[in-house]
């Protein structure tokens, strides 16, 4: 069940006529600058992905989670070819945040949606906004794709028993 449940949603169309609730909260549920709060609680309430709860540059070591490099920043790693599914999380590298520091890849969080116009698509709250963006945003703003985070596949319990 939904911890936190959004004060709306907007809808938001992609390619082959995919159409998505994305959620808005408050102030009081998703502050400013908690890019990863929003990311996990969309990740939650578009696709019912439950990613851990934990900062946008620990998400990566977290035990539950696979963090794949990009293919050089390109957006082929969102292509077809690769794969990637909708829901995972991408993370970004932004050069102006005032989060950086030098062992932290990335310091911002967002939410791969899929494609408009063949065109990859992120949910992301950006500062104070939550936004929709593409890779053009992205380049024009500076914005690097580092890894795309995934929630492993839970390892199957031991069967072997001690006697």
């Amino acid at each position: 069940s939904m911890t936190i449940a959004p004060i709306r949603t907007e809808k938001v169309s992609l390619d082959n006529r995919v159409m998505l609730d994305i959620p808005i909260f408050n102030k009081e549920q998703v502050p400013s600058l908690f890019c990863s709060r929003y990311a996990r609680l969309s990740a939650e309430y578009i696709f019912g992905i439950k990613f851990p709860v934990t900062h946008a540059w620990k998400m990566r070591n977290h035990p539950q989670i696979t963090a794949l490099p990009t293919n050089n920043e390109s957006p082929k790693i969102l292509s077809h070819e690769n794969q990637i599914e909708r829901g995972s999380i991408i993370g970004v590298y932004v050069p102006r945040s005032q989060r950086r520091k030098f062992w932290r890849p990335y310091t911002h969080l967002s939410l791969y949606l899929g494609e408009k116009n063949k065109i990859p698509v992120f949910l992301e709250q950006f500062g104070e906004k939550i936004r929709i963006s593409n890779l053009a945003n992205y380049d024009s703003e500076g914005l690097k794709l580092k890894e795309v985070l995934t929630i492993s596949p839970v390892a199957p319990k031991n069967i072997f028993r001690s006697a």
